[in-house]
C-alpha cells in the first residue's frame, strides 16, 4: 500500500491535491508518461493501469495544514511604517502613503505598522524602532532601509517601493519560512517549517509576530475610528527578535515548531494573522533575511461553521441595546463578554437558558465595543458602535 498524488508533468503535485489518493498496487508504480501528464485543466484517466485502483478521500483540513506550512523558494520583503497614534504626519502624508503601498503590495510583501509609542504601541513595534534605529516617525523601512518617504515625494516613492518589491519577490531565497495558524480555545498556535536553500554561515533567528488588520482606533490628523492596517500586536516569543535556529557555518538546515500565544480580548479575532521572519544578527542589529505569513485559521474543523458562525449579533449599530442570538445546542454553554477597544472589561451578559441575550451598553459612552464569544467550539469576536 502506498499513498500518491497525482502529479503534473513537472512532478509537482496537482491541484487536485484536496483529494489524497490511496493507491493499492499490485505492481510497481510507474513513473509519470510524458505522453499521458496531468494537466492543470484536465486529468488523463488512461494512465491508471488497471492491475490498481484508488480510493479518494476529501482531507480538508490536513491538506490546507500542509500547503499553509510549505516553504516558497522565493524571497518575501518586509515593509515597515513606523509610526504612532499621536503622530500628526502619520495621519496626513504618511497615511496616504502607507495606504498606496497596501494597495499595491499586501498580496507580495509582508506589511507592518510598528506603533512604538501611542495607543496601539507593543514591545514588538518597540524592537523594529530600536532595530531600525529610527527616531522620528513616520519612517517607511523596507527590509532594514529606511526609504527617505517625505510630505513631497510620496507618489515617487510608492512607485519606487512597488519595483522594489517586485524585484525582491523574483530572486531566490537562501532561507525560507512556512507557517499555518489557528485558533484553539483561547490561543493561537501556530506551526512554522525552516529550511535553507544553500550554505549560510550566521547567527540566525526565526520570530513569529501576531498582527491585526483593520484595527479601529484613534489617529491623529485621521480621527478617533481610523482604520489601521497590519499593526503588529506581540511576538510568540519570549524576545522580539525570536528564537535562535543557529549559529556559524551550515550546508543543511530544517526545523519545524509549534508556537502559542494567549489571545488578547482587544484583538478581533477575525482580523489576525501571524508573520513568520527569519532574523540574521550582525552586532547588534537583526537584519531581515525572508520571511511568510498566513491568516489565523478560526477553526480546524466545520465545527465553528455549525456553531459560533450561526450566533448572531445585531443591530451593528444601536444607542444602547445590542443582542445575542445562540442556536439551540448552545444556549446555557455561550460565554459573552463585552470589552473596549483597549481590552477593558464592560460587561458580562449572565448565562441564561433561552436562546436570546440581552447587551445593554446605555451606561457606555460612544464608540466601538468587542463583544466576545466564547464556546467549546473556539471564539469569536464582533465589533459593534454605540452612538
Amino acid at each position: 500500500m502506498a499513498f500518491q498524488l497525482p502529479l503534473c508533468l513537472d512532478n509537482t503535485p496537482h491541484p487536485d491535491a484536496l483529494l489524497l489518493v490511496l493507491t493499492l498496487t499490485l505492481t510497481p508504480t510507474p513513473t509519470p508518461n510524458p505522453k499521458y501528464p496531468y494537466l492543470c485543466m484536465q486529468k488523463n484517466s488512461n494512465v491508471m493501469k488497471k492491475s490498481r485502483f484508488s480510493l479518494l478521500f476529501v482531507i480538508g483540513f490536513l491538506t490546507v495544514q500542509s500547503q499553509a506550512q510549505e516553504v516558497s523558494t522565493k524571497q518575501k520583503p518586509l515593509f515597515t511604517k513606523l509610526t504612532a497614534t499621536w503622530c500628526p504626519n502619520c495621519g496626513t502624508w504618511g497615511w496616504t502613503y502607507m495606504k498606496n503601498v497596501v494597495e499595491d503590495n499586501a498580496n507580495d510583501a509582508l506589511i507592518v505598522g510598528a506603533h512604538f509609542s501611542g495607543a496601539l504601541s507593543s514591545t514588538s513595534g518597540g524592537f523594529l524602532q530600536d532595530n531600525f534605529g529610527s527616531f522620528s516617525q513616520p519612517r517607511f523601512i523596507f527590509g532594514n532601509a529606511d526609504q527617505g518617504v517625505n510630505r513631497n515625494n510620496i507618489g515617487d516613492k510608492a512607485v519606487e517601493t512597488r519595483n522594489l518589491v517586485v524585484s525582491e519577490i523574483g530572486k531566490d531565497a537562501r532561507i525560507g519560512v512556512g507557517v499555518e495558524a489557528r485558533i484553539a480555545g483561547d490561543q493561537i498556535v501556530a506551526n512554522s517549517n525552516t529550511q535553507s536553500f544553500t550554505a549560510l554561515d550566521g547567527d540566525f533567528y526565526l520570530a513569529l509576530y501576531v498582527v491585526e488588520d483593520k484595527v479601529i482606533e484613534v489617529q491623529s490628523s485621521v480621527g478617533a475610528d481610523a482604520e489601521h492596517p497590519f499593526v503588529i500586536r506581540r511576538a510568540m516569543s519570549a524576545e522580539d527578535f525570536g528564537a535562535q535556529l543557529f549559529s556559524g557555518p551550515t550546508t543543511s538546515f530544517e526545523q519545524s515548531g509549534e508556537h502559542s500565544l494567549s489571545i488578547d480580548p482587544s484583538w478581533n479575532t477575525d482580523n489576525l494573522y501571524v508573520y513568520a521572519m527569519i532574523w540574521r544578527k550582525e552586532e547588534n542589529t537583526y537584519i531581515y533575511e525572508n520571511g511568510s505569513s498566513t491568516k489565523v485559521a478560526q477553526m480546524s474543523t466545520s465545527a465553528r461553521d455549525e456553531g459560533l458562525q450561526q450566533v448572531l449579533v445585531y443591530p451593528t449599530v444601536s444607542q444602547a441595546v445590542f443582542h445575542v442570538e445562540a442556536p439551540a445546542e448552545m444556549v446555557g454553554k455561550l460565554e459573552v463578554e463585552v470589552r473596549d477597544l483597549n481590552g477593558q472589561l464592560i460587561d458580562v451578559p449572565p448565562l441564561r437558558e433561552t436562546p436570546l441575550r440581552r447587551v445593554d451598553l446605555s451606561h457606555a459612552a460612544s464608540g466601538y465595543y468587542l463583544i466576545h464569544l466564547k464556546h467549546t467550539d473556539g471564539q469569536r469576536t464582533v465589533r459593534v458602535l454605540k452612538q
